[in-house]
């Protein structure tokens, strides 16, 4: 078992009451992993895709790119977050 204190829903939900930190974490996980799969499936796709078009150099180039993009989102959001959260 993790302490509250070292737990990472703590750190991450700060405002939400101790007795409803184990349902907002389970969401805020279930949230996380379906970003992920949709992501995972997104960039999948656009590889294959372009594999059936181009060179595998292209192909690498556009993963890469993708990867690289989501990325970058993922800074800003978390930038925006912190600006809003002083």
């Amino acid at each position: 078992m993790v302490s509250p204190e070292t737990d990472e829903s703590t750190s991450s939900l700060p405002e939400v009451p101790l007795e409803y930190a184990g349902g907002s974490g389970a969401i805020m996980q279930t949230g996380q992993r379906i970003g992920t799969a949709v992501g995972i499936a997104i960039i999948t796709t656009a590889v294959f895709s372009t594999l059936a078009k181009a060179a595998r150099s292209t192909v690498m180039i556009v993963g890469f790119s993708l990867i690289a993009l989501v990325v970058l989102l993922a800074l800003l959001v978390a930038i925006k977050d912190l600006r809003d959260r002083k």
